[in-house]
Order: C-alpha cells, then structure tokens, then sequence
C-alpha cells in the first residue's frame, strides 16, 4: 500500500485528494476541472496498482474496484454521502466483473 500510493500520489497530484477509508478502500476527490477525466484517471489507477502488484509478483489479486459517485449539497448531509459511498464500495466488490460502478439518480 505504501508503494501505491506514493505512485498514486506522485502521478495524479493536483488532480486528485485520496482518503484512506477502511482496509483497503480507499476515496479519491477529483479536483473540479478534472472531473470530466474520470475514466482515464480510473484507468490511471488501476494501471499502477497493476504494475505495483507485478512488482511483488501478485497476480491474481483484483487490481481494484470502483464506484464513482458525485456529491450534490441536495442530496443531504457529508455524513449521508459517506454512508452512500460505503454502501457503494460494497457493491462494486461484489461486482468483481464491472470496470465501475456508478451512483444514479435513475436506479
């Protein structure tokens, strides 16, 4: 994890803020004007865990799981979010297969 995220860290600061929530979940704040990049700079991600994990020669392990979410103030309180994004950490690791997973209003 350490190796991570330096790499995480070096590579997309300025772009990205990330929160280590429990284990090995973690949150990434996209700054404002990156926003629109979202799915390269998931891409980005998961590339260097990818690399990381082949540097300690683990293989089979998922690179890692997403869910992306966006905090709108009408939808309630920081700790309302945070509930909503556990509850969607959750689902994207029992969705293994999806290459992310997102909130909608329309669900």
């Amino acid at each position: 994890l350490y190796h991570i995220g330096n790499r995480l860290q070096t590579k997309l600061w300025g772009k990205m803020t990330f929160y280590r929530l429990d284990g090995v979940s973690f949150m990434a704040i996209i700054a404002p004007e990156f926003v629109e990049e979202r799915f390269a700079l998931m891409k980005e991600i998961r590339s260097i865990i990818e690399e990381e994990y082949k540097a300690i020669e683990v293989y089979d392990a998922p690179a890692a799981n997403f869910t992306v979410l966006s905090y709108q103030k009408a939808s309630g309180t920081p700790q309302e979010f945070l509930e909503i994004v556990y509850q969607m950490i959750d689902t994207a690791r029992n969705m293994k297969t999806l290459p992310y997973v997102e909130d909608s209003e329309k669900q």
